[in-house]
């Protein structure tokens, strides 16, 4: 046996006497009277691609970067990369860069088609990882 599986039932053993205890402890508690009512519409719906509290604006005029994601055109005149979530767009020979995607959501990794005409990127835009396409 592996020492990882030794790990997954040593912990086992040492929770089964917790859990077990407190389903007891529940079975055992006296009844009350106490209805709750939940209103599941109530709840806040959780929106990557807005705020979540108040926000102030951060101005960024950099260079460079670093732990960026990037992808140079099949023609060889731009590239598109990542920077602190947001995609951006630049011609090799240099410039200045355009946000392709911008916003509170996280997008990364782009990555041009083969032809050139689609860049694919991962975002959470949605509430969870996917893999979008765009109009490159």
């Amino acid at each position: 046996m592996t020492s990882h599986y030794f790990k997954q039932l040593l912990v086992c053993a040492l929770l089964i006497p917790f859990v077990a205890g407190s389903s007891l402890v529940l079975a055992n508690s006296p009844k009350t009277d106490v209805e709750v009512d939940v209103e599941l519409d109530e709840a806040p719906v959780w929106d990557s691609t807005q705020p979540q509290r108040e926000t102030t604006s951060v101005s960024i005029d950099t260079n460079e970067s670093t732990w960026s994601n990037l992808s140079i055109s099949p023609d060889g005149e731009r590239m598109v990369f990542d920077m602190l979530g947001d995609i951006y767009q630049l011609p090799l020979s240099g410039g200045e860069a355009i946000a392709l995607v911008q916003g509170f959501d996280w997008n990364m990794q782009p990555s041009y088609s083969p032809d050139g005409s689609k860049i694919a990127f991962v975002s959470d835009r949605d509430g969870a990882i996917n893999l979008w396409v765009m109009d490159a």
